[in-house]
């Protein structure tokens, strides 16, 4: 009977919630925070859409895919820290594997920030 109503809730219509609290939360903190790296980007997906199924379940007040990016995020940070010694962090790249700095990240989602001249 559990794998009907887990199946009743993950529809077309919550697509979006699940891309938002497995996939655009922990990758936009990976753009964004230097030290996130590749098993806290893959529990705070894990966390963060474990958490989007409770909170659809409970039917809280709150919308459960804004609610549910706290503890992925939460997630993200925690086992960031605690491996960050075992495994650190991968360094940015483009899409060639070329090094990409910190300061230049803005160019990987095609904002140009540096005037040309």
């Amino acid at each position: 009977m559990m794998p009907n109503i887990l199946f009743c809730k993950i529809d077309m219509g919550n697509i979006g919630s699940i891309l938002f609290v497995g996939f655009i939360t922990p990758m936009t903190a990976v753009i964004f925070w230097k030290k996130a790296n590749t098993p806290a980007t893959v529990f705070s997906i894990v966390i963060g859409v474990l958490s989007w199924l409770l909170l659809e379940f409970v039917q809280s007040t709150y919308p459960a895919d804004l609610v549910a990016a706290v503890p992925g995020l939460v997630t993200l940070v925690v086992v960031a820290y605690a491996t960050e010694k075992k495994i650190p962090a991968l360094p940015l790249t483009d899409i060639e594997g070329n090094h990409v700095d910190y300061k230049d990240r803005f160019w990987l989602l095609g904002l140009p920030l540096k005037k040309q001249k």
